[in-house]
């Protein structure tokens, strides 16, 4: 029971219905599910011997400390936030993947929702109207002169197209370990179209952010496969050869640089270092 709720709540928290269905607008899902886990105990199932227990927990605490002298009432708004979409789900899913088949059975529940929002963007980009089954539309930009650029996105929490492209990026290693382990029919047929359909969803979003994180993917997997020293010569070799051909296909926002969204990432960084500094 406690697992069939896990699931139910990571369909609430993910593919969000209580953010698009009109009849679910007033009722908290999350909140509701979130009470009925702690409710069947599964918290008890945890063992806090893992030094990622510490990490999430000194987060959580220095979310209100830092907002403890700009407002009390936003200070709890953003800590009860916190605690919801980021605590709690850490805590949920440690508690319920504790065997090789459930860690699975996780994995796939996330690629199926990584799929419904990749499909959902994919509905954006070919509307006319550039508006999703969700009633979202997508975001129009003119970082690039006077052609329009859109960018995809979901509802809830992945309202923002990078944080759209990064839960979607999130999902491609769970595809690939699928790949892997399942045999050529199920590759064909299921996990070499989902890997296609979420990489086609990430360049929908047109993040450049999530771009880079692709590369970082593609880093580390070198790094395991390769070692060091070989993965350094292969990703140099990969750089020269493949590097054309990757700006090439990349979303239109890659090599745009003096844009309103670089320009305060900039401004950010520079009040960052002098608050640093001071």
């Amino acid at each position: 029971m406690g697992f069939f709720l896990f699931f139910m709540y990571l369909l609430g928290l993910l593919i969000r219905p209580q953010d698009f269905l009109p009849f679910m607008f007033e009722f908290p899902v999350i909140f509701a599910l979130s009470l009925l886990l702690l409710l069947s105990g599964c918290l008890f199932r945890l063992k806090l011997n893992a030094p990622q227990f510490f990490h999430v927990f000194a987060l959580t605490a220095a979310v209100p400390v830092s907002l403890l002298l700009v407002s009390l009432a936003l200070m709890w708004e953003r800590t009860f936030d916190f605690v919801l979409y980021a605590v709690l789900p850490f805590l949920f899913a440690v508690a319920f993947a504790d065997t090789l088949e459930r860690e699975e059975k996780i994995m796939g529940i996330l690629i199926l929702c990584g799929a419904v929002m990749s499909l959902h963007s994919l509905d954006q980009i070919l509307d006319p109207d550039k508006i999703g089954w969700s009633g979202v539309a997508a975001i129009e930009r003119y970082d690039s002169g006077d052609e329009p650029v859109w960018q995809t996105r979901y509802v809830g929490i992945f309202n923002d197209p990078n944080d759209l492209g990064m839960y979607l990026l999130f999902c491609v290693p769970f595809i690939f370990y699928f790949l892997n382990r399942d045999g050529f029919g199920r590759k064909v047929v299921l996990w070499i179209p989902l890997l296609v359909l979420h990489l086609y969803a990430v360049w929908l979003t047109n993040s450049r952010g999530t771009m880079v994180g692709l590369l970082a993917i593609v880093l580390l997997y070198a790094l395991f496969r390769y070692g060091g020293i070989r993965a350094v010569v292969v990703l140099g070799a990969a750089f020269f050869i493949l590097m054309p051909l990757f700006l090439a296909v990349a979303p239109s926002r890659m090599l745009i640089t003096d844009d309103e969204s670089s320009m305060e990432r900039i401004y950010a960084w520079h009040e960052g270092i002098q608050m640093f500094k001071w």
